[in-house]
């Protein structure tokens, strides 16, 4: 966008003896760059090129009734600009990008019936505009149209309109009334973004689309109601909304549902968004639940704790993390596991199968283990894990993805076991307090981190010394640690083949945990099962972590 102002400064120093006067070729009007006060754009004029008025000092214009497109930036950077009128009868079609932005005092504006087009940042960094009428002939708000436009207090758009594109009215602050037309079809990306005068929402029947974090940052919005209509969604609609208290979708949807406050799909096979002032000490996520979206849980700090149904196929990026949970209870599957605490998954890659660390709860304290064997840290793994002192990475790691340590205030020590750096994206560091943090690996591949992208940022610290602690040690540990039978009075008798104490937990396969009792190195007990059927037995001890399927 700023190449506009670099092109429009060139031809003004190109140009000194154009700057005191119009000029109309073919009804097209341009330099006018050099003109101050009112201006009235002569009735042969049927097109304004780019940059016509560009940085001018005009402070009022009246746009004839034969223009039909107004070009590129022709407004744009006009800081005495006050008034914009149109001539009646106007026979505007086409207005192109950043035709009025950038101008200060530019507090009114009604565009005229028959406009059907508007380019990008149509009124971007408008400080004062108050007041703005949109034609009915419009059917899409472009990308950024009043970005940043401060005064904005109450928006009213046209019947007619069918789209609202990215970022339209992002950095509204002072926004805190739209009416949105019954003719609205999608909402695009951030399209609402740091509306902080919006305190409720009603998005009206008629609605088929909203993209990801469409309402991000909207700091107020306390109660919002999603149409019928509604077919799609995407990940976190409401990410930074700190007062929401709940999610709510008319009645009659085919799609969605709202329970609990939280958003799903109507069937409860997919879990969308949680408000952010959800409360639960340990949410039960339905047993018909296959899906945890992308976010989904992220920046709810009133939520301690999840239990997770064995039945779980997908949990996507960050949905667990950056929130109130001291832990997960999940008892596993062929996909998804836990591992000391942390959950896992199973990545199908060109390399084949790859093992990736994907949460660790944002409550949890003192170190947290990544364990040997895994590949990849995914995208914000530890984000919100206020509380940790260090992490450990195995010898195994390749890589670590974006804001993996995202807001880790406490975090003083990495410990690195790989003699090749982990790769790291531009991101992986980002939103760690780098200052405070100590990075520990072997003598001999200190060289290496110093040299390696993004690894010399962290301040090197003693080295290793020795083998990697046995919880992340070694792939040969990964056995069977916990024989079982089934006995005629109704027990389920166990033993211990651990040299290490193990926490032995009984599971439904909905998730929910039945029984839990802690086993010494080759000690025997019983646990009493309710009645016949089939279970998930976890065990997990420093060594290693297992779940079988018990069948009775």
């Amino acid at each position: 966008m700023r190449h506009y102002y670099l092109l429009a400064l060139i031809g003004v120093l190109l140009s000194p003896l154009s700057l005191s006067a119009q000029t109309i070729n073919d009804g097209v009007l341009s330099d006018c760059t050099g003109l101050s006060g009112r201006y009235v754009v002569p009735d042969e004029v049927t097109k304004i090129a780019d940059y016509t008025f560009f940085m001018s000092s005009v402070t009022e214009v009246v746009i004839g009734k034969n223009v039909q497109e107004i070009g590129n930036a022709a407004f744009q950077n006009c800081m005495n600009l006050e008034s914009v009128t149109f001539a009646t009868g106007s026979k505007l079609q086409r207005i192109g990008d950043d035709v009025f932005s950038d101008c200060p005092k530019l507090a009114t504006i009604a565009l005229p019936e028959g406009l059907q087009r508007m380019g990008v940042r149509t009124f971007w960094l408008n400080e004062s505009l108050k007041q703005v009428s949109l034609p009915t002939t419009l059917d899409t708000l472009p990308k950024y149209c009043f970005q940043s436009c401060t005064a904005l207090r109450k928006m009213s758009l046209p019947e007619g309109m069918k789209v609202i594109s990215e970022n339209a009215f992002a950095g509204c602050e002072n926004l805190m009334q739209v009416k949105l037309p019954t003719t609205l079809d999608s909402i695009a990306t951030k399209a609402f973004y740091k509306n902080l005068g919006l305190p409720s929402l009603t998005i009206p029947e008629g609605v088929r689309s909203i993209a990801d974090s469409a309402f991000m940052r909207c700091e107020n919005l306390e109660t919002v109601t999603l149409p019928a209509s509604l077919e799609r969604v995407g990940a976190k609609l409401f990410r930074r909304c700190p007062e929401l208290t709940a999610i709510s979708v008319a009645s009659g949807s085919k799609h969605f549902i709202s329970r609990d406050g939280i958003l799903y799909s109507a069937d409860l096979k997919t879990l969308y968004e949680a408000p952010a002032k959800f409360k639960s000490e340990d949410y039960k996520v339905p047993a018909e639940t296959e899906t945890i979206y992308h976010y989904a849980f992220y920046e709810c700090p009133d939520v301690q704790g999840i239990t997770i149904p064995q039945t779980i196929k997908r949990i996507g990026v960050a949905a667990l993390v950056n929130n109130g949970m001291r832990q997960f209870t999940f008892p596993g599957n062929d996909k998804y596991w836990l591992a000391n605490g942390s959950l896992y998954y199973k990545a199908t890659t060109k390399d084949g199968e790859q093992t990736v660390f994907m949460a660790h709860p944002s409550g949890a304290e003192g170190e947290a283990i990544v364990t040997y064997g895994t590949s990849f840290v995914s995208d914000y793994a530890l984000a919100g894990c206020h509380k940790i002192s260090s992490l450990r990475l195995p010898s195994t790691l390749l890589g670590m993805g974006a804001f993996v340590l995202s807001d880790c205030k406490e975090l003083k020590d990495i410990y690195s076991y790989a003699i090749e750096p982990p790769v790291l994206t531009e991101e992986s560091l980002m939103g760690l307090n780098l200052p405070s943090v100590q990075l520990h690996v072997y003598p001999e591949a200190m060289q290496k981190y110093m040299n390696a992208p993004y690894w010399q940022l962290i301040l090197h610290g003693d080295d290793l010394t020795g083998e990697e602690p046995r919880a992340i040690a070694s792939p040969e540990l990964q056995t069977t640690q916990l024989s079982w039978s089934y006995q005629h009075d109704g027990t389920l008798h166990l033993e211990s083949l651990s040299a290490a104490t193990m926490e032995v937990a009984l599971y439904s396969t909905d998730g929910v945990r039945l029984a839990t009792l802690e086993l010494a190195p080759h000690a025997t007990a019983q646990i009493a099962l309710p009645t016949a059927g089939v279970y998930l037995l976890r065990s997990t001890s420093a060594l290693t972590s297992s779940v079988e399927r018990v069948m009775l």
